[in-house]
């Protein structure tokens, strides 16, 4: 538990891509401080970098990949949106086109597009069964 008097930062990590949609490129707020740790992140200096082993998961931290695609504006936003909820302020859910292209990627693997599984449908040879007269 973190006390109210520890100061703490919040380290947002992306988990690995997967083939389940509920758990692919998840977003996961982490409360960090000197006092608390988790599994998969280990401080480094003045802010927090991801073990080895969840690094070659494929887990990622999200300032990493708004920095990857030299996206400061994005970056800015998801600061100030995690500063927000850090204060306690009411926060709505950050806009999915304002996150890193590799984290709408992450989530979109696993998901069945509709028309596209019509489109596999419609190419699926129909399957017959035989009957014969001898199992009648």
């Amino acid at each position: 538990m973190i006390r109210p008097e520890t100061s703490y930062v919040i380290v947002t990590v992306v988990t690995p891509e997967t083939d389940d949609p509920a758990t692919s490129g998840r977003v996961v707020n982490f409360p960090c401080s000197p006092t608390v740790s988790h599994e998969l992140l280990e401080q480094s200096g003045d802010g927090w970098t991801l073990r080895g082993r969840p690094r070659e998961m494929g887990y990622a931290l999200m300032h990493e990949l708004y920095r990857q695609e030299r996206n400061q504006a994005g970056l800015d936003k998801w600061l100030a949106h995690v500063a927000a909820f850090q204060v306690g302020k009411k926060v709505k859910p950050f806009p999915k086109e304002d996150l890193p292209r590799e984290v709408i990627r992450r989530q979109a693997c696993g998901e069945l597009d509709e028309a596209q599984a019509l489109q596999d449908a419609k190419r699926t040879a129909p399957v017959s069964a035989r009957v014969s007269k001898a199992g009648l």
